[in-house]
């Protein structure tokens, strides 16, 4: 049984999970790939507003310039098109268009850290191209790589964004693996030390 691991399925109850890795003789995990929601974060994939929103403060946007930018620590929440939580992740904006994401649709094991480049493409409207590595099952063979597009807005104020996004899979030959296939609305928060 091939099963790829990713974050792209509803929640379910964790009996399923143990029955459903219990039964896999190969399967793949990632950052961001499709079936690890199913796998491994159910139980723990969405975490409540309230709990995010006390991480957040509203403060000095943007680094301190006098404009608000895309520059900082964000919680976002990504959501399907049909409803439903796909990722929460901590994701860390640099200046210099490298952008750094710890998210809890996978355990650390088969990777929940992701990389990116982003670039701004209109006024307070930035591009997100962020990737990182599937895993097998034991956490030891690579099985391909995952893609997740973004296209955000910022806020007025510089505290928050929302958006689209859009995922893909590859097979280690590079083809998509279209049913871990995922979009929908991305919203965060910015996180300021005040």
């Amino acid at each position: 049984m091939n099963l790829i691991i990713s974050r792209r399925t509803s929640l379910v109850p964790a009996i399923t999970v143990l029955v459903g890795l219990l039964a896999a003789t190969d399967a793949s995990a990632a950052c961001g790939s499709g079936q690890a929601r199913q796998t491994f974060a159910a139980p723990r994939v969405s975490m409540p507003a309230k709990a995010f929103s006390l991480l957040s403060a509203a403060g000095n946007p943007g680094n301190g310039n006098s404009t608000p930018n895309i520059v900082g620590l964000w919680n976002g929440t990504l959501t399907l098109t049909g409803g439903g939580v796909y990722d929460q992740q901590f994701d860390q904006w640099f200046a210099d268009g490298n952008e750094l994401a710890l998210d809890n649709a996978v355990p650390p094991i088969f990777g929940n850290v992701c990389i990116g480049r982003w670039t701004k493409v209109g006024p307070q409207t930035y591009q997100l191209r962020h990737v990182t590595w599937n895993w097998d099952a034991s956490g030891m063979n690579l099985a391909g790589t995952f893609l997740l597009l973004e296209t955000i807005k910022l806020s007025l104020d510089g505290n928050s964004y929302t958006g689209t996004f859009l995922t893909d899979s590859f097979d280690t030959s590079g083809d998509v693996i279209p049913s871990l296939h995922a979009e929908g609305t991305v919203a965060a928060t910015r996180i300021t030390v005040d």
